[in-house]
């Protein structure tokens, strides 16, 4: 069986969310990751490296992902490059032909369950067992757990299953809310055009992102509103539309609310410049080791000092690069 430490896997996923996910998932594995976020970035990266799987979203903009595996599957017959197994991420209840037209596919959202049946029939080696005790959470992870649990808009126990992980919940709320505002305005100005694509993509990646966070009923109205715009029903969306986007405003208020209350204090004081400086040359030794998990527990642990806007703000970055196993963006935000 092929050995988890030397298995490159590619993300594809248009929805930072949704793509953050199944990374997660992929890395609690132990499995190197790379990521894309749309077709056209997955086809540059083929060109440039091989990999032992690709997980390709169905629904992206400019190139979907059936057609960028099609993109691929020529390249390939062209250089004479044996084919990269491609599975599939598909919404769809009903497969299609087109669907079929892979050889793996998985219904989102993922969980692992269904990913570690498809290594296995690839014959990649994967543990026994998951750490997913609640043991090995934090007690500030259970605090906003609890607070989490009290907003009105949220299933967190759903949260927690469909993410699998209260660290990676925490995270793809923070995410969630920070980049809702944008989405919103993207989605408005797309229903003022009636542009039926852009309101079905929109729909598409929230009715994803608010069934991660545990947002189930909004989801739900996000997936009538992509039907909708798929059956071109103008009147419908300017009936429908205007209640759903100001309960996702509502949603975001309440986030923006609950960051402010269930942000933990600082545990400890300021750190000073030497210190803080040795803990980034600290993470960049782990990072070159790929060693992305303990950097991130670096981060956890700067983060408990009452830090200034400047080193918060550096801390936030390259945690973000660790979470996404950018090697190249976590060597540029630390130093030399």
């Amino acid at each position: 069986m092929t050995n988890k430490s030397s298995t490159t896997i590619l993300v594809v996923d248009d929805n930072e969310i949704s793509r953050m996910v199944t990374m997660e998932i992929l890395a609690s594995y132990g499995f190197t990751i790379d990521e894309a976020c749309d077709g056209f970035k997955a086809f540059e990266r083929v060109c440039l490296r091989r990999y032992d799987l690709i997980f390709m979203d169905q629904e992206m903009p400019n190139m979907d992902g059936i057609a960028c595996m099609k993109k691929i599957r020529a390249y390939e017959d062209e250089h004479g490059i044996p084919h990269t197994p491609i599975a599939l991420l598909t919404a769809s209840e009903e497969p299609t032909a087109d669907i079929f037209s892979f050889q793996y596919y998985l219904q989102k959202p993922l969980d692992h369950t269904h990913i570690r049946e498809l290594m296995e029939e690839l014959c990649l080696t994967l543990p026994d067992l998951l750490e997913t005790d609640d043991a090995l959470t934090t007690p500030t992870e259970r605090e906003w757990f609890a607070a989490f649990k009290a907003l009105s808009f949220i299933d967190a126990n759903a949260a927690l299953r469909h993410t699998g992980s209260l660290s990676l919940l925490m995270h793809i709320v923070e995410c969630f809310s920070k980049e809702l505002k944008g989405e919103l305005e993207d989605f408005y100005s797309k229903f003022e055009a009636m542009d039926f694509d852009g309101i079905r993509l929109r729909a598409h990646t929230l009715k994803h992102s608010s069934f991660l966070i545990g947002a189930v009923s909004l989801s739900e109205s996000s997936r009538k509103a992509e039907e909708l715009a798929k059956e071109k029903n103008a009147h419908k969306l300017r009936s429908y539309l205007p209640d759903l986007l100001t309960e996702y405003k509502d949603l975001g208020n309440a986030l923006k609310a609950f960051e402010t209350t269930a942000k933990p204090a600082p545990s400890m004081g300021p750190i000073d410049e030497e210190r803080f400086h040795q803990a980034l040359l600290d993470i960049r030794e782990l990072a070159q080791a790929y060693d992305y998990t303990d950097g991130q527990l670096i981060c956890d642990m700067l983060r408990d000092h009452a830090l200034t806007v400047e080193q918060a703000e550096k801390v936030d970055r390259i945690y973000d690069a660790l979470f996404k196993s950018d090697h190249e963006l976590i060597l540029k935000q630390l130093p030399g």
